[in-house]
């Protein structure tokens, strides 16, 4: 079961990018998170039992995965594939459960019969019975298995078009409902929706990494979907029509710009994220001061996650220099000149959010130095 839920967020996170229509980047990026928490209740269960081997998928289930790979990159077969691969692990759950009940002193593994009652309820019910051979080969995962090709550039709708200046001025827009509107949409699809993508892209990518790794990454996936997903709610709520719109692709651009995952962290987890810690409170309150309490918590909720995001950033790209802090401060400062950003920007540095998100505190004594020293 592992197995197939560890192929199965690879392959959402193949697939995301492509995926044109952003309900359906959303939907997918959804399922990661939730096979994600499935995988990871899974690895404490085996963690608790002397003896449990890893990661072992027969070689029908890697069949599935090489004809999945495959599917051509439409949104629409893409998105039959997904709900295929999420019926093959619902009647795996029940071929699962099904084996445990029968067993003589079933009782005694009652905590994995609560784990597989869950995943049944998170995944669904098994709409078909298919008999697995008990006497299958079984394959260890590699890391090097087929995989859906990965795009160079992430698919948009048609409504939208590219854009290669500055986008709305938002001290200006948040006095108008139709500029604060534009922001609303702006931080949908040139934050949320390609944060979403590069994280996929991390698993994607990086498949030689540990699993906890790969488990933050699909948790970071499923956290900017809701994101992305509340945000358009939002937008609509307050009468937004999608229509014809414009975006750039600075996000993704700039992860694209880190040679290796160290980069990609440094870019996305620590530099922007690490600056939007400083500057979300006061894109709360410009519309707390216009009247717009809703938007202002929204962000607020989002502000939360994006601690944890950093959480994720500074712990991987310190695990993976081997805690060398030294190393680290380097990388950090290559990352944010590489992308032209300022460490930190020019918001005030939010020290609490900043410790929460994982930055040490001499880290966090540095920056509020630098800012202090250019006068921002």
């Amino acid at each position: 079961m592992g197995y197939n839920l560890l192929r199965s967020i690879e392959f959402c996170c193949a697939w995301l990018p492509a995926i044109a229509a952003c309900e359906g980047k959303i939907a997918v990026g959804r399922e990661t998170g939730t096979y994600a928490r499935i995988l990871e209740s899974i690895e404490l269960r085996l963690s608790e039992l002397a003896g449990a081997e890893g990661w072992r998928g027969r070689t029908e289930d890697e069949q599935f995965f090489t004809a999945l790979s495959a599917t051509p990159s439409t949104d629409d077969t893409i998105l039959a594939a997904a709900k295929a691969m999420r019926s093959r692990l619902s009647v795996l759950v029940a071929e699962l459960r099904g084996g445990l009940a029968s067993c003589t002193h079933a009782v005694l593994d009652e905590p994995t019969e609560l784990l597989l009652r869950s995943a049944s309820a998170l995944i669904g019910d098994a709409s078909a019975h298919i008999p697995f051979d008990a006497n299958s080969v079984h394959v260890a995962y590699r890391g090097d298995e087929i995989m859906p090709p990965l795009v160079a550039r992430p698919a948009r709708e048609q409504r939208l078009q590219l854009r290669t200046g500055q986008g709305c001025n938002w001290a200006d827009a948040i006095h108008t409902p139709e500029g604060r509107m534009d922001i609303i949409h702006e931080i949908f699809i040139e934050i949320e929706i390609p944060a979403t993508e590069v994280c996929a892209m991390n698993i994607a990518c990086f498949r030689d990494a540990p699993l906890k790794f790969k488990l933050d990454m699909a948790r970071q996936v499923w956290d900017e979907s809701r994101h992305a997903s509340v945000a358009l709610a939002r937008f609509r709520e307050i009468g937004g029509e999608p229509g014809i719109r414009q975006y750039s692709e600075s996000l993704w651009g700039h992860w694209r710009r880190g040679s290796d995952v160290i980069d990609r962290l440094c870019i996305q987890q620590i530099v922007q994220e690490g600056n939007a810690l400083d500057s979300v409170c006061s894109l709360a309150n410009m519309f707390r001061k216009a009247g717009d309490e809703p938007t202002a918590e929204m962000f607020m909720f989002f502000a939360a996650d994006e601690e944890l995001h950093t959480r994720y950033g500074n712990y991987w790209t310190l695990a993976f220099l081997g805690g060398d802090k030294h190393a680290y401060r380097q990388r950090v400062d290559a990352a944010a000149e590489l992308i032209g950003a300022l460490l930190p920007g020019r918001r005030p540095v939010n020290v609490p959010a900043r410790l929460r998100g994982g930055f040490a505190h001499d880290i966090v004594d540095d920056l509020v130095r630098r800012q202090a020293e250019r006068g921002a």
